[in-house]
Parts: C-alpha cells; structure tokens; sequence
C-alpha cells in the first residue's frame, strides 16, 4: 500500500506500520513561503472603478502566502513553480521549514475548501484536491 508513505507520512510512516515502504524513501516537509510581490500587483484604479481582479498570476497566487509539501526547499519552489507557470516565483522574503499548518491561521485566509499538508504538493492555495503529486 504505497500510498501510505504520502498520505500519513508524519505518523504511520515513521512508525514503521506502512507495509512494503523503503525506509531509505526521502521523507517529506512543509515549507510556508512569503514572497516580495512588488510591482506584480493591480494597477491603481481610477476612483469610483471597481477591480475584481488584477496583476500577474504570481500576485493573484502568491499574495496570501503559499504552502507547500516536498522532498527538499527546491523541490516545494519548483512545484510552486509549476503551478504559476510561465511565470517566474516571486523573490522569497521568508522561508519556514516545518510549518505547522495549524498555526497559520489559514481559515482567515482561505474561505473553504480542504488544506492538505501530508501530500507532496502546493497545499495552500489548496491545489491537492486530487491527491498528491508522485512525480
């Protein structure tokens, strides 16, 4: 059952209880990244006009921070990287290693839908609906 090693990684897994999984398997970590979007914003609007949406896909993405799940720092910007393709990530002002996703306060930022840190992937913006990503 070789999903257990992406889905319960940070119990079942380093208990040893995940039947066939290479105990040599690189583990994964959360990273919670903060980026300098300036100058990738909406431009100002004239008053009175309303602006639903605005700047590049990095600001629109990457404005509430973004975590991500990954091998190694590297691996969590390059499937950031992937998601905001073609463009470029925003410089990183701030880099956690090992964020506890509970202490984000996500549910001020994000309205709904499910935050999955365990899988290999970009949890928030939630981008995981569908499972992890196993390449």
């Amino acid at each position: 059952m070789q999903i257990c090693r992406y889905v319960l990684m940070d119990t079942v897994a380093r208990s040893g209880q995940c039947e066939g999984m290479d105990a040599n398997e690189p583990e994964l970590v959360r990273y919670w990244f903060e980026f300098d979007l300036t100058g990738l914003g909406p431009s100002p609007t004239a008053p009175g006009v309303v602006q639903l949406d605005g700047g590049t896909l990095a600001h629109r993405f990457c404005w509430r921070g973004v975590g991500v799940t990954g091998f190694d720092e590297n691996d969590c910007i390059g499937l950031l990287a992937a998601v905001i393709a073609p463009e470029p990530v925003p410089p990183i002002v701030r880099s956690t290693r090992d964020v506890d996703a509970a202490t984000l306060s996500l549910e001020d930022r994000w309205g709904g839908g499910p935050i999955v840190p365990v899988w290999r992937g970009v949890w928030f913006p939630p981008q995981t609906g569908n499972g992890p990503v196993l390449s």
